[in-house]
């Protein structure tokens, strides 16, 4: 009879102590996935859903696949698989009953997510709803492979997006969401598999902001940008290729220390030979184009600019050049993708405005307007601005429609900055 006490005691202490370390396991694992999350998002952002598992999920259409990936994550255990089938029909997965309501008024929406082939993508969206999808809202993240958001992307590589309310569609009472949908579509011709990992939102920035950069050292920035701009006290920001400064048409070492030192420009890296970054794969090659221009910068006084580096071509995908960036420069900017949010979804893809020589000023205006209105980062990107004989030139913007676009920005009263004002205002301080 002892033995058998003794053997029921040895039992419930044995039960208490897993029971215990069960317990104690699950804290810690719910302290690993709570530092994972923070280390991937940032301060005062709120979580809708990390995707594993919690939610109401519902796929509506298709014969893809949707599914919990264990293998591919980023964030907790497991990430939300949509693959389509090539055939253009879509995928849609739904999360509803969401209680209580989400109030998603003064924010912008943020995710992590892969995209296998974004060549091979037709659609991809977020849409949310107060009602049951009666009305809704689109936040786009991809449409088409010519979309500017979709140049944002490196294949097959996690990346953090976020879409301001400026690149939204739709209609739905944005104070009560219960309902989200992500839609994947391909173009027909094959297959393309997308994992999210994450959704939360951020609160707005307090104001809009709009920046003026000009890449490749064209002389026209001094003689034609700097006096229109001058006369309302802005600076700009010129990206330039330091082999070619002081060249026939290019700017001249002492114009651009007038531009910084008189004007207030910053002065920033454009590569040495405004080499394509992603067809080069050569460290030796890369670190020469990336590390010596940035260095000719500071040897010739530009170190407010010299911390700060746009993409010749717009080309970023490259992981080996992307290590040397981001080891030298604090920020890099893109040459497509609308407007930027503040804080930025990622300071070495900064997404702007390019202006076209058929961009007209009215539009440049109204995207600017939708900045202002949602507390967005309008950077504008230009590169030669002319007297006449711009149309159909991608490098040339005609002077008076620049003188347009430079009126219109003062009388909108928004302030006006540089690439590194912004980064020591709004980056640097939420890094």
């Amino acid at each position: 009879m002892k033995k058998r006490k003794i053997a029921i005691i040895s039992i419930v202490v044995a039960l208490t102590i897993l029971i215990s370390s069960m317990a104690f396991q699950a804290t810690l694992d719910e302290n690993k996935l709570q530092n994972e999350i923070e280390s991937k998002n940032q301060e005062n952002e709120e979580i809708i859903t990390i995707f594993q598992g919690n939610e109401n999920y519902l796929k509506t259409t298709g014969d893809g696949v949707v599914r919990f990936d264990t293998e591919e994550y980023m964030i907790g255990e497991q990430s939300l698989e949509i693959s389509t089938k090539g055939d253009r029909i879509p995928e849609i997965v739904r999360i509803t009953d969401i209680s209580p309501p989400i109030d998603f008024r003064g924010k912008f929406l943020k995710a992590w997510l892969k995209i296998s082939d974004r060549s091979a993508v037709d659609l991809l969206r977020i849409t949310v709803s107060s009602d049951n999808f009666e009305t809704s809202k689109n936040f786009w993240i991809h449409q088409r492979a010519s979309s500017p958001t979709a140049k944002s992307f490196q294949d097959n590589k996690w990346s953090p997006i976020t879409i301001s309310l400026t690149q939204t569609t739709g209609t739905t009472d944005l104070s009560k969401i219960n309902a989200i949908e992500i839609k994947l579509k391909d173009k027909g011709k094959r297959p393309v598999s997308t994992w999210f990992n994450s959704l939360s939102l951020v609160d707005n920035n307090s104001k809009g902001i709009v920046t003026f950069t000009f890449d490749d050292a064209v002389g026209t920035q001094f003689t034609n940008a700097v006096p229109i701009l001058s006369k309302y006290n802005y600076s700009a920001t010129t990206f330039v290729p330091t082999e070619w400064v002081g060249r026939n048409a290019r700017l001249s070492i002492d114009q651009l220390k007038e531009m910084q030192d008189v004007y207030g420009w910053d002065v920033s890296s454009h590569t040495r030979n405004h080499i394509d970054l992603k067809k080069n794969k050569n460290k030796d090659a890369l670190e020469n184009e990336l590390i010596k221009s940035k260095e000719f910068l500071i040897e010739h006084g530009f170190e407010k600019g010299a911390e700060h580096f746009a993409y010749p071509f717009g080309n970023f995908d490259n992981d080996l050049s992307m290590e040397i960036i981001k080891k030298h420069y604090k920020t890099a900017r893109i040459v497509r993708g609308d407007i930027e949010t503040l804080p930025v979804a990622d300071p070495y893809r900064l997404r702007p405005i390019y202006v076209l020589s058929y961009t007209p000023p009215e539009l440049v205006l109204d995207r600017i307007d939708k900045a202002i209105e949602n507390g967005d980062w309008a950077i504008l990107v230009f590169h030669g601005i002319v007297d006449k004989n711009a149309n159909d030139v991608q490098g040339k913007y005609l002077k008076s429609s620049f003188q347009k676009i430079v009126d219109g920005v003062y009388k909108k009263n928004v302030d006006v900055m540089t690439v590194s004002e912004v980064y020591n205002e709004f980056i640097e301080t939420k890094s």
